[in-house]
């Protein structure tokens, strides 16, 4: 019996190595698999008639990649706006970098620059603005204006990118999304008490300082 069943697996093992090795050869001549590699071993299948073990799981590793080939990633646009919206309202004269506050579906999403301490050092980091250790943490934006998500950020890529390419498109009109869902003003986070900032969606500092209108006198 064991004979039979050993016999029965070479058999298998030559039909697979058969098929794999005849699949090569077609993905080859239609250009599906044009590398060196799978071009030496078809040629040396041709010269030798056979392929050592190593050779053999080469082979059907690269069919299997042309078998089932990733899906396509998602290119994240490209958001330097973001980095020159901000910029707008630094001080000359100060020392500190202005941040934003967005608004998702289930978070917040704030928008900060990463200090000398970071590795990402003058990047600009999406949290949900919760303290650290306790806070979900997005991805970055980088000084080139790349968007990086993390895990949690690709939870929620289409959002995220939705809403920082709309930030830079129209950040008057984000802006005041933030303010007339959260209270809180979308740069310096403070609840919003004035009238004419309550409804224009922040306040009238920091429309100075990031060169936003705010909202005509009623």
């Amino acid at each position: 019996m064991s004979a039979v069943i050993d016999g029965l697996w070479t058999e298998w093992i030559v039909q697979i190595k058969r098929e794999n090795i005849h699949k090569l050869k077609g993905y080859l001549d239609k250009k599906k698999i044009s590398s060196s590699f799978g071009i030496s071993l078809f040629s040396q299948f041709e010269k030798r008639g056979t392929l050592s073990d190593k050779q053999w799981k080469g082979v059907i590793d690269l069919v299997d990649q042309a078998d089932n080939p990733p899906p396509p990633s998602q290119k994240l646009p490209n958001i330097k706006g973001v980095l020159a919206l901000m910029k707008r309202a630094v001080d000359p004269k100060g020392k500190t970098f202005p941040k934003l506050w967005l608004k998702l579906s289930d978070s917040d999403l704030r928008i900060h620059r990463a200090t000398s301490a970071s590795k990402y050092n003058g990047q600009l980091m999406l949290t949900d603005g919760k303290g650290y250790g306790c806070n979900l943490y997005f991805g970055r934006i980088d000084t080139k204006g790349d968007l990086f998500l993390a895990y949690e950020g690709k939870q929620r890529s289409q959002e995220i990118t939705d809403l920082l390419t709309r930030l830079v498109a129209d950040p008057e009109k984000v802006a005041s999304e933030y303010g007339k869902l959260s209270g809180n003003c979308f740069a310096c986070h403070k609840q919003l008490t004035d009238d004419r900032s309550i409804r224009v969606g922040y306040g009238k500092v920091c429309a100075k300082k990031f060169k936003l209108p705010w909202g005509e006198k009623s």
